[in-house]
């Protein structure tokens, strides 16, 4: 359908046009990184297969082929003719010079072009289906793949009985160190399986990390020609760009286009599930006032190729813990931009020998030992599935449904929901040492709830944070310990019958990994750093907590089937869980507990709770999906790297209609007019962070975090934006959500299974679709 401009009024950039004296002013919406740009242009290609290599299997969608001398694997879909290969296929630069050497000089201008700034190391990598770090002698990064020039053998083998297995044997004999590569070909894509058994050889322990595919889908590139004036290859020709984007996990997800850079900008690296802290550099962090990164809670990246022409989606099913998604830009250190996966078996850190905090740094004593699964399925535009952003983020989740990783019951209400949390108390100092700050009580909470009741908001669910003696910092894990100030057990058990009065939800909010000194038996408790210390967190010394430490993985998993069990009797129909939901860990402490025995451990007491008990996570990491009813703290915006072009809802693309979920704290700077059109945009229902008493009290805190939550200045703002949400996402509730586009920049269109169309205008300009009028900065459920 075809959108007119209704009005005209200044925004962003305008354009002043001066004709006759009179001055026009034209509104030109210009989209930032926090938006979702036009889609790619159009790219042409030659359909044809590839000549010189043998050909592996055929599907029915694709032809599989192979180059043995540069162990790249071509994939031919035929379903649209696109040819995409795992490496570039490249000539080693030596060996064009040493050719062209051979030729008479008034012929040399017609030598093979080389590839500019691609040293040998650089082309074996391009080229190579997998590439090995390994540490030198002085513990500096060196790397070398199956596809280099010299010191490496790989050999392609088909595995016995079965015409889609194949196996890339790859000695890289100056390390004494020997992987098998398992290749599985089928009719959606391929899989590259690498079993901790299969990495051999005394050299493994130097180990550092094996890289994917590292130029699958690669664009830009420069060659350099001969130059008969200079005599030497030195004249430029850029390579033709491909109009596409990398997709990265980044926030709710966002797209690094390839376009021409004049700078060199840093890559995108992004570890799967945050760092491991009992696996980092350094034993502690110290905390700033900034906020923190967000971390990639999904294995998944994808690569698209023109206007949804081509694509491809890429996730881990092992490995996903020691996993890190990289991005290389164009004018980083070669002229491609290129994106692959990076699995860690070692790494460096800082051995502290002495109280003092006096070390050197050193490598693993033992690599890593974990499974690798890494499966790659193609796009082609011909289903339901669009070649984009979009077709990837419901592969990945029809990936995630086959798999049992998401819940199966499908989310529907006639009207949204709304979160709203209450923080009741926290810790100060005091002369005696500690006392309890309360700025809501369980009366507090009812007597809130009984006037939103009266306001006409329905569908409330409500997590209490701090809800028993030591507050959010100091209180108890695996106990109930209730306090009379803030609440009795029956002040609470009243509270859990009121809100079901209304049909609202209460529970109990519980960090179960963040713990200190003050709250629990620190030595039985805390979780240990590969360096024998315990993992720290150090934030201001003003506060009455200035340590915080990390729960042991096993500890955390009891704390959470004890309180729970506790909680369950009380009454609760649903609990809040934070901390083990996005804090990945392993120990050091009295043996190894590594992350796969970490998430075993937390899985484990997530199933065992009553499953008619509602469960709200913090930004829970895709492990525990399947557990969660309530997503908490959606991420709306990506970290905004400079590398990163775009911000798409992938995340919410593929958790949609699987569980409710909530966007971040409007009373925390989320609240614009914008800010309400992202979320029925990115289908995110509104949350607030309230107490009853105004949060200057929690200034001397470790929550002074919460800084404007006073229940009376925020009633009309959730009221006014839950009203206007729940208006537009009420038509689309319980519909699966299958295509997003992008109509014009700053109007986007997202399509329903039924059919229903919701149009989001974050433009200053009315404009119409089809018939129908949509107002500036305003989302209406389209009539057709």
């Amino acid at each position: 359908m075809r959108i007119s401009k209704k009005s005209l009024k200044s925004v962003g950039i305008t354009l002043f046009v001066l004709i006759l004296s009179i001055q026009v002013i034209v509104a030109v919406y210009i989209p930032t990184a926090h938006d979702t740009k036009l889609p790619p242009e159009t790219i042409s290609y030659v359909i044809t297969d590839p000549t010189d290599y043998e050909l592996l299997t055929e599907t029915e969608n694709f032809k599989y082929y192979f180059k043995d001398s540069r162990d790249v694997l071509s994939i031919v879909d035929k379903r649209n003719g696109y040819t995409w290969k795992t490496g570039l296929d490249v000539e080693f630069n030596t060996v064009l010079e040493d050719a062209c050497d051979l030729v008479p000089e008034a012929d040399q201008i017609n030598c093979e072009p080389i590839e500019d700034r691609m040293n040998t190391t650089y082309i074996g990598i391009a080229n190579s289906l997998i590439t090995i770090e390994y540490y030198d002698s002085t513990n500096a990064i060196k790397r070398k793949s199956s596809a280099s020039k010299d010191g490496v053998d790989s050999t392609l083998v088909k595995v016995d009985g079965k015409d889609n297995v194949f196996r890339l044997d790859v000695n890289f004999k100056d390390l004494d160190i020997e992987i098998k590569v398992h290749i599985t070909l089928d009719d959606k894509g391929f899989t590259l399986d690498i079993n901790d058994e299969d990495i051999t050889g005394d050299g493994q322990s130097i180990l550092a990390a094996i890289m994917l595919t590292p130029f699958l889908g690669a664009s830009g590139g420069q060659k350099l020609y001969w130059d008969p004036a200079r005599n030497n290859f030195k004249r430029e020709v850029p390579s033709e760009m491909i109009d596409g984007y990398v997709f990265v996990p980044d926030g709710p997800g966002a797209l690094i286009r390839f376009v021409d850079r004049n700078i060199g900008l840093s890559p995108y690296v992004s570890k799967i599930y945050g760092e491991n802290p009992a696996e980092a550099e350094y034993y502690y962090t110290v905390a700033g006032n900034h906020l923190p990164l967000k971390q990639a809670v999904m294995p998944v990246y994808g690569i698209a190729h023109g206007n949804r022409q081509a694509a491809f989606v890429a996730f881990a099913t092992q490995g996903a813990g020691n996993m890190k998604i990289l991005v290389s830009p164009e004018e980083d250190i070669t002229y491609y931009t290129y994106a692959y996966t990076r699995f860690e078996y070692n790494r460096i850190f800082f051995q502290v020998y002495n109280k003092r905090g006096d070390g050197f740094f050193t490598s693993m004593e033992e690599r890593r030992h974990f499974d690798v699964s890494m499966t790659y399925q193609f796009l082609a535009n011909d289903t339901d599935r669009p070649a984009d952003y979009v077709g990837m983020a419901l592969t990945y989740r029809d990936y995630l449904l086959a798999h049992d990783g998401l819940p199966q019951q499908i989310s529907s209400s006639s009207d949204v929901g709304i979160r709203l949390d209450f923080v009741m108390a926290d810790i100060k100092k005091s002369v005696l040492g500690l006392e309890d700050v309360i700025v809501t009580t369980a009366k507090d909470v009812g007597n809130i709830l009984t006037q939103l009741e009266t306001d006409g908001i329905k569908n409330i669910n409500s997590g209490l944070l701090g809800w028993q003696a030591g507050g959010i910092t100091n209180g108890h894990p695996g106990t109930t310990n209730f306090s009379s100030a803030i609440g009795s057990s029956s002040a609470f058990k009243s509270l859990l019958e009121l809100a079901s009065s209304y049909d609202y939800d209460v529970s109990f909010s519980q960090n179960y990994a963040a713990i200190n000194k003050k709250q629990v038996n620190y030595q039985t408790s805390a979780a240990r750093h590969m360096n024998s210390w315990y993992i720290e967190t150090r934030v201001s010394n003003d506060y009455p907590i200035s340590v915080l430490g990390i729960a042991k993985p096993s500890k955390s998993a009891a704390w959470l089937k004890t309180q729970s069990d506790k909680l369950i009797k009380l009454g609760v129909s649903s609990l809040t869980i934070d901390g083990i939901s996005n804090i990945l860990t392993s120990d050091y402490d009295a043996g190894t507990t590594s992350i796969d025995e970490t998430i075993e451990l937390y899985t484990s007491a997530l199933g065992e709770i009553d499953p008619t008990v509602m469960i709200a996570m913090q930004a829970p990491n895709d492990y525990l999906w399947k557990y969660v009813d309530r997503y908490l703290n959606t991420p709306v915006f990506s970290n905004q790297f400079l590398i990163e072009t775009d911000t798409v809802p992938f995340l919410q693309m593929v958790l949609n209609n699987r569980m409710e979920m909530y966007a971040p704290y409007s009373n925390f700077s989320f609240y614009t007019q914008k800010d309400i059109l992202r979320m029925i945009d990115y289908n995110l229902y509104p949350s607030f962070a309230l107490s009853q008493q105004p949060a200057y009290k929690l200034a001397l805190t470790n929550s002074n975090r919460y800084y404007s939550t006073e229940f009376k200045e925020y009633e009309p703002l959730i009221k006014s934006i839950y009203s206007e949400v729940n208006l537009v996402l009420r038509e689309v509730s319980g519909k699966d959500w299958i295509d997003r586009t992008v109509v014009e920049n700053g109007v986007i269109l997202n399509t329903y299974s039924d059919g229903t169309k919701v149009l989001i205008n974050y433009t200053e300009d009315a404009l119409t679709y089809g018939d129908q009028l949509v107002r500036a900065l305003s989302a209406v459920v389209v009539k057709e």
